[in-house]
This record gives C-alpha cells, sequence and structure tokens, in this order.
C-alpha cells in the first residue's frame, strides 16, 4: 500500500474519537460550553450540508459520501440497534424530515440509515460503517426510479490494509491531532460565546425529555437556544430563535422509535445505469487527495464533467493578494476557494457564472498551499465543461 493513500485515509479520519467525551456536561451552571457540548449541532449542520450534493453523488461525484462520513463518524454510543429518532429543520423556506437510524452492528462496523424528506428533497441511503468511523459500502433509493442501488464508498477502500499495515492505534493518533485542528476551529468560529445554563425539563412531541440547555446571546439579533441530551440518538432535542419577542423553532425532535430494520439488501440491489456513457465530452480533473498544481500566471485549460468537481492547488512564492479567474466558460459552474484547507471543506469564498467568474484571495502567504475547486453544481451542462482557470496577483 502506497505510504500516500495512508495519509489519504488518515486526513480524512476527523472529529470520530470526540465522542469518547461527548456530553461530559458540568454540574455548575452557567458555565462556557466546550467543543464536546455541542457535537449535536455540529453533526446537525453536516446533515443539511450533505443534501446539495445528492445529486452529484448519483453521477458519481464523491463529495456526498465525504459528507456522510462526518455524520455517521458522530453517532457511536448514542443509538440502540433498530432505534431511530426524527427530527423536523426550518430549510429552504419550509420544512424537511431528518430520520435517521442504526439498523444493525457486526463485528467490526455497523448499518445506518438516513433519510432526508421535504417538498424538493427525497434522500434515503443505507451506509455500512467501519468502527473507525469510515464508510464503506453506500446503499442508497433513486429519488425519480424508486430502484435500489449500491456503491462502494471510495473513502473506504484500502482501509483494512491501510490498518494492518500501519496498526490501528497509529492512526487513531494521527485522527485525534486532525480533531483539535478542525473541530476546534469550527466551534471557536460558531460557537465561542455558547453558555450552558442548565438542566430543564422540555416537553417535545416525542415526550418530556431531560436536557441541557445552551444560549447564545446575538446582541440586537436575539439568541439562541440549544438543546441536547445524551439520552437521544444524535443527541439534538432542539433549535429555538429568539427575536424580537418572538421564538421560531429551528429544529425539533418529533418522534424517538425503535424497530427500524434494513429497506435495502443484496436481494433487491440492482446495478447502477452508466448514465453519462454518451456524454464524455469532458472529463472532472484532479482530486481532494490530488488536486492539479496551477504557477502563477499560468493559462490552463481545464475541464469537469457533467454534475461533477475539478480539483486545484496553488502554492505562492512570496506574501500576496491573488486572484483567482475563470474565463472562456462553455457552461455555468462554481468556483470555489478553501483556503488553506486541504479537505475542500470549510468554504472560504465562491462565486457562480456562464462567462467570466472572479475571486479574490487577500493575503496569501509564501509557502502555504492553497486550495480550489470547480464544480457543475447544478448539473446543467451534459457534455461537461470547458474553462481557462488563471491565477494572478491582484
Amino acid at each position: 500500500m502506497r505510504p500516500e493513500y495512508f495519509s489519504k485515509i488518515i486526513s480524512r479520519l476527523i472529529i470520530i474519537f470526540f465522542l469518547l467525551s461527548c456530553f461530559a456536561f458540568a454540574d455548575a451552571y452557567p458555565r462556557s460550553a466546550v467543543p464536546e457540548d455541542v457535537v449535536p449541532a455540529f453533526r446537525l449542520e453536516q446533515i443539511l450540508m450533505s443534501i446539495d450534493y445528492f445529486n452529484q453523488f448519483l453521477w458519481g461525484d464523491t463529495i456526498f459520501e465525504d459528507y456522510l462520513y462526518r455524520i455517521f463518524r458522530l453517532d457511536k454510543g448514542t443509538f440502540t440497534p433498530g432505534s431511530g429518532v426524527t427530527v423536523d429543520v426550518a430549510y429552504g423556506g419550509g420544512t424537511i424530515t431528518i430520520e435517521q437510524a442504526l439498523l444493525g452492528t457486526e463485528e467490526d462496523s455497523s448499518w445506518w440509515s438516513l433519510h432526508i424528506s421535504g417538498s424538493d428533497t427525497d434522500i434515503y441511503c443505507e451506509v455500512l460503517v467501519h468502527s473507525l468511523g469510515v464508510p464503506v459500502l453506500i446503499r442508497y433509493r433513486n429519488p425519480e426510479t424508486g430502484a435500489y442501488h449500491e456503491r462502494p464508498a471510495l473513502i473506504g477502500q484500502g482501509l483494512d490494509e491501510a490498518v494492518q499495515s500501519m496498526g490501528q492505534e497509529a492512526i487513531e493518533a494521527e485522527i485525534k491531532k486532525e480533531i483539535s485542528r478542525d473541530f476546534e476551529g469550527v466551534f471557536t468560529r460558531q460557537y465561542a460565546d455558547l453558555q450552558i445554563t442548565g438542566q430543564v425539563e422540555y416537553d417535545s412531541p416525542a415526550g418530556t425529555i431531560s436536557a441541557v440547555s445552551a444560549v447564545k446571546d446575538m446582541g440586537d439579533s436575539g439568541s439562541v437556544q440549544y438543546l441536547f441530551s445524551p439520552e437521544i440518538g444524535g443527541g439534538l432535542v432542539s433549535i429555538k430563535m429568539d427575536r424580537d419577542g418572538s421564538t421560531n423553532t429551528v429544529a425539533q425532535l418529533i418522534d424517538v422509535k425503535t424497530g427500524y430494520t434494513p429497506l435495502i439488501t443484496a436481494s433487491n440491489v440492482v446495478p447502477e445505469q452508466n448514465e453519462e456513457s454518451s456524454f464524455a465530452a469532458y472529463e472532472s480533473e484532479g482530486s481532494i487527495d490530488f488536486p492539479v498544481p496551477l504557477e502563477m500566471n499560468m493559462q490552463y485549460y481545464g475541464t469537469v464533467a457533467f454534475g461533477e468537481t475539478s480539483y486545484y492547488s496553488f502554492e505562492p512564492s512570496e506574501d500576496m493578494d491573488i486572484l483567482i479567474e475563470l474565463s472562456e466558460i462553455t457552461g455555468y459552474v462554481s468556483l470555489s476557494d478553501y483556503g488553506v484547507d486541504d479537505t475542500f471543506w470549510a468554504l472560504r469564498s465562491a462565486a457562480s457564472g456562464t462567462e467570466s467568474i472572479t475571486l479574490e484571495h487577500f493575503s496569501a502567504k509564501a509557502g502555504r498551499m492553497l486550495y480550489f475547486s470547480v464544480d457543475d453544481s447544478l448539473g446543467e451542462n451534459p457534455d461537461g465543461v470547458q474553462y481557462m482557470i488563471q491565477v494572478r496577483e491582484y
């Protein structure tokens, strides 16, 4: 197994071991929140972010797989086999329902289900997750045909060989380093002012639940209250926003039940159709782990396949402000800048268009690699898209 593949596995295994200390709430209130407190809210955020990438997943893109990893790695220890929870969330001017369950466990893995439904959304998948929190196999329902399919998860390929070669303890040690860099950064940006205010008895549609209350004061914008409970799968009870004396429910637990079993099995899975076989005009470039390197002022002609993403990187030779420019575009695409985040996750800025797109990146540092991507996010270009991409000084 190549060393760079081991690096690939390790770099994507983040946050899982926060579950070892999740819900370690202190008895003294009020107190400032710590990262372990807000895992349920962080996890809900990942579920919502995954929605936009499911259609691309149907066409072979792997970003949705990455979100599945971020979702299911946070659930160990909070569900029992056959149990599940349902949460309603305000989303896009309406409401979506998120239902998730632990379907069963095996020696070194477990089966999970995730169902996201709404007026314009219907995502159902069952995921085989390795004990390290890595998706290995994804079974899903095509929302247009209703057919069940399955696909090996790219992130899980070769995982067993990597563990045997490196040892699980070595991998776990690297994971812990990534945890502090990744999750604490999110916590600092979004939850640093959150205060744990005490224990409450909350009457939800699922019944009365003992929960811990966390409140964020947003000044003139009001406040947000989070209710978390270690007794509930996933830990989330409710999120409410109070503004100008009016309280709006952002998310709320509506059901807790048992008896979940798999809907998709080896016997009812059918082969995936190669929908894009007649459209192979352009292909995507690079990958999350091996983006295409660009040079200053290089006029590089790139391509992205239908419904997919191409990945690029740039390393400044000196401190400077730079401009990332896309021109001569043959279809609608999005250009996204992730700064120094090599996981292509923490989006810094983005723009979309059909003619010319630019993004400014100020204070780029010498020797610090920058990462950005081009994607056919709307899937409107059956032949894919070609463009000229250039990095120049601003």
